[in-house]
């Protein structure tokens, strides 16, 4: 394309703009000496034989950077117009005003497959950035921690011990949702048939890019940086057979151990282990009881995740006001299997300083008044 359009400037500027300032002298040396036209005409074609490739190379030296750029416009402007409509879209009642971010859900899937069978989960997708976003799928693989406080890792292009990522699929990894759209995602979730027996561990993300521009530098232009936003649903698959379940609790305390507190809220760690292959769901109860031995605390743990191989830690808080003395707090947690239930207990104290301090001062104050009342004045019997 680009050498017919040259061919075509070479043809209107004619052979003068072609020569060089050398070539031009020679031809007016030549012209002096009186050639005869055949002459000059020969010499005249072959100076343009000489020269075309020339002009064509230097050309096409300048012209990819702007090919590639209107290329890559083009490219991006038909993605965008092929990528709306991929997925069933519905508008969000009451989602008019701009928030900034965009959800997905459902947070966790936790399903139970054979081998061989194939099930379709729903992620949705609600844009509520104010503008059309073009949103990007992939899968991961996950595993656990022996970090307490990173009950999760992705992995990334990695495959982990209880790999899913070849196991999950989606029609399309690319489209684009309007603002205040919810886009419904069709998972399929194929179990090989000669998978064995655990569990299997992923997410399914959703990212979408967003230019971020600072101020502006010294030449006036506005430096922009790439941020990237991404959200998932973890996938949690069981494929049933003999699997080993073994977990327990491992410790508890309240944060840091602490052992003496001005007042309230009371906050509880409770750090869970699983060492089998499979995740778990424990569960229970926190009971407080005062140095009378009553009961004046009560908290229902709903059921959380562990996955295998890692250690979680749960965070309580117990809020209460006007507490004075000893504490015991005892927690019970079922494993989630055989209705094994683990029993750990701590004791602290609740001693409000401030107010004990000032109760103190305030009777030190009434002692010493009435002492001295005593010492200036005599009473005497008639």
């Amino acid at each position: 394309m680009f050498t017919i359009k040259r061919a075509s400037v070479i043809e209107k500027t004619g052979l003068c703009p072609v020569l060089s300032m050398t070539e031009r002298v020679q031809t007016i040396a030549l012209s002096r000496v009186h050639l005869t036209p055949l002459y000059i005409g020969a010499l005249c074609a072959l100076f343009f034989l000489s020269a075309l490739p020339t002009v064509v190379r230097s050309e096409e030296e300048n012209v990819p950077s702007v090919s590639e750029e209107v290329v890559a416009e083009t490219v991006t402007i038909e993605d965008e117009t092929k990528l709306e409509g991929l997925y069933a879209v519905e508008g969000v009642p009451g989602g008019e005003s701009v928030i900034g971010d965009f959800v997905v859900g459902p947070g966790k899937v936790d399903v139970t497959l054979k081998p061989g069978q194939t099930k379709i989960i729903d992620v949705l997708v609600t844009n509520r950035t104010g503008v059309s976003r073009i949103f990007n799928v992939s899968t991961e693989d996950a595993e656990g921690s022996k970090d307490p406080n990173t009950p999760i890792v992705l992995l990334g292009s990695d495959r982990g011990p209880y790999s899913i990522k070849d196991y999950l699929s989606v029609p399309h990894k690319r489209f684009k949702l309007g603002h205040n759209e919810r886009a419904r995602i069709p998972v399929t979730i194929s179990i090989p048939a000669d998978a064995e027996p655990g569990g299997l561990y992923g997410s399914v993300l959703i990212d979408t890019i967003t230019v971020d521009a600072s101020g502006k530098d010294t030449d006036g232009m506005v430096p922009q940086s790439a941020v990237v936003a991404r959200i998932g649903t973890l996938f949690f698959v069981t494929v049933p057979g003999e699997v080993e379940k073994n977990g327990a609790l491992k410790e508890f305390s309240t944060i840091a151990e602490k052992k003496f507190y001005q007042g309230g809220p009371i906050a509880f760690g409770i750090l869970y282990e699983n060492t089998g292959s499979i995740h778990l769901a424990p569960y229970g109860e926190l009971r407080i009881k005062n140095m009378f031995d009553e009961e004046v605390g009560y908290l229902p743990l709903d059921p959380w995740f562990v996955l295998p191989q890692s250690l979680r830690l749960r965070e309580v808080a117990w809020n209460r006001d006007a507490l004075f003395g000893r504490y015991t707090a005892t927690v019970s947690i079922n494993r989630s299997y055989n209705d094994t239930v683990d029993e750990l207990s701590f004791t602290f104290w609740v001693l409000p300083w401030k107010p004990v301090a000032g109760s103190f001062a305030g009777l030190f104050v009434i002692f010493f008044l009435i002492r001295a009342f005593f010492r200036r004045f005599e009473f005497k019997r008639k």
